[in-house]
């Protein structure tokens, strides 16, 4: 029952394509266990989370594999050619692929699976003759790559697998080796309550680099056409280049289904690929379009922000700490203006300092996720730091206001942003399905900095410190 509850779910977010051929029952096409498999050594050990806090879980190994020289072309009776390849990653727990495609065939279906068929993902077509797409990785040592062409296809494309992923890191188990702390607050728990909006924003994403793929986070951010155009923001050191950014596959929605419950977030709500517009070291911004606007079934939220650079009274975080699922985090001291990794105020500093979290923390993984201020805009990005449960230590978020104007559209957030020059500093956040999710400020809700309007629903919640201290230290 649970395969079949997985199945229909993973289907219905690819509903424009249909279930791969090699999975159909009925099927003309032979058993894939006749189809040789191509074999992948075991890899050494990842990495540990580096100093930027991207995470590493998949190690890639280059390959000349095609569908000229391997796996197997059938034609079924319906006149469709199928291209099935079998690949096996010795030691893994998790794999993937990278594709390319001389060309596009219009109504050809790509994909990849297991081979007992409890894991899919439909693939886009590479977004041109040479360019690559990059699979999310699926749980086990072995996948199949398929790709369909309607029967009217004259002449087959020719696709290459130019890399394999072999992944020491399945998130999909609750005993992976390493897991974010117990610090770490679920964000279905209560605490999460006045932020459901935001909560929507958000998402863990994969990316390749040098054959290594990494976990970071991102949100989307609303802009002043209010058009719903799919802007991403995330970290300068997770994407920092255009191949980069194509390898990106987002997953939203990656959450527990209960307060300080098992571990059980589905990964079905995924989508890959995007664009980089803009980034910058200096307050370690990356700006992203993605390839394809999130679907509908995703319920996805565009996030508001502030560039004004005023001083927040406090700020939270939503983030997936170890590319666990969804978290959140609490600072509610006023933040300061620092230089990275500086603790003497500045105020033109590059970044943004949280002296310690009250509840929560952030860890490798949690990079490139936003701080929001009391009036629920975006005000920064998670550069790093030293926060982990068990310690006070601080971190540090590039201000959205450095990143705002430096001069050039690749270099800025403000030509994409305000896109129409209206001079707007600050944008509230906005739900393409029109249902607002706003806090009321008198039922426990954020506040302004300057403590108006819903300053007694900031200071209730800061009143139940003590207590949350007492509870993270307990499950330290």
């Amino acid at each position: 029952m649970r395969l079949a509850t997985f199945l229909v779910a993973v289907l219905a977010v690819f509903s424009a394509q249909a279930a791969p051929l090699g999975l159909e029952k009925a099927s003309a096409l032979e058993s894939i266990v006749q189809i040789q498999p191509e074999l992948v050594a075991r890899q050494a050990a990842l990495p540990q989370p580096d100093a930027s806090g991207r995470f590493p879980i998949a190690r890639g190994v280059v390959t000349d594999w095609t569908s000229s020289t391997t796996g197997l072309w059938e034609r079924l009776p319906s006149g469709e050619q199928v291209w099935r390849a079998r690949v096996f990653a010795e030691g893994a727990v998790s794999v993937g692929v990278a594709l390319s495609q001389d060309f596009e065939v219009a109504g050809q279906q790509l994909a990849i699976y297991s081979p007992e068929g409890d894991s899919i993902r439909s693939l886009r077509a590479p977004s041109r003759a040479g360019g690559v797409v990059h699979s999310p990785l699926i749980s086990g040592h072995e996948l199949v790559v398929e790709l369909a062409l309607p029967a009217s296809t004259a002449v087959r494309p020719t696709v290459r697998i130019e890399q394999v992923k072999s992944g020491q890191y399945d998130p999909n188990k609750a005993d992976a080796p390493q897991k974010s702390g117990a610090c770490n607050i679920d964000v279905v728990c209560p605490e999460g309550d006045d932020w459901r909006a935001e909560i929507r924003s958000v998402a863990r994403f994969e990316f390749t680099e040098l054959l290594l793929t990494y976990l970071c986070t991102g949100q989307l951010l609303n802009n002043t056409a209010e058009d719903f155009r799919p802007l991403f923001l995330t970290a300068n050191h997770c994407v920092s280049r255009e191949n980069v950014a194509q390898s990106v596959n987002l997953y939203w929605n990656y959450e527990t289904s209960s307060c300080g419950g098992t571990p059980d977030g589905s990964l079905a709500q995924v989508q890959g690929g995007a664009t980089l517009l803009a980034t910058n070291s200096d307050s370690d911004f990356s700006l992203l379009e993605l390839t394809e606007t999130p679907s509908e079934d995703f319920a996805v939220y565009y996030a508001g922000w502030d560039a004004s650079g005023t001083t927040p009274a406090g700020a939270i975080a939503i983030h997936h700490p170890s590319g666990d699922e969804k978290r959140i985090s609490f600072e509610y001291d006023a933040l300061t203006a620092t230089n990275y990794s500086e603790d003497d105020p500045d105020a033109n500093g590059t970044h943004w300092r949280i002296e310690d979290w009250d509840l929560g923390t952030t860890e490798g993984g949690s990079s490139g996720s936003a701080i929001w201020d009391p009036n629920h805009r975006v005000i920064g990005q998670l550069h790093g730091g030293a926060a982990a449960c068990g310690n006070d230590d601080p971190d540090w978020y590039g201000r959205l206001s450095v990143s705002w104007d430096n001069g050039a559209d690749d270099n800025s957030l403000k030509p994409h942003l305000d896109p129409d020059n209206s001079g707007v500093l600050t944008l509230d956040g906005a739900d393409p399905s029109g249902n607002e999710e706003e806090p009321d400020p008198g039922e426990g809700g954020s506040t302004a900095p300057d403590g108006s309007s819903g300053a007694l629903g900031w200071l209730t919640l800061s009143g139940l410190l003590i207590g949350f201290r007492l509870r993270r230290r307990r499950r330290l």
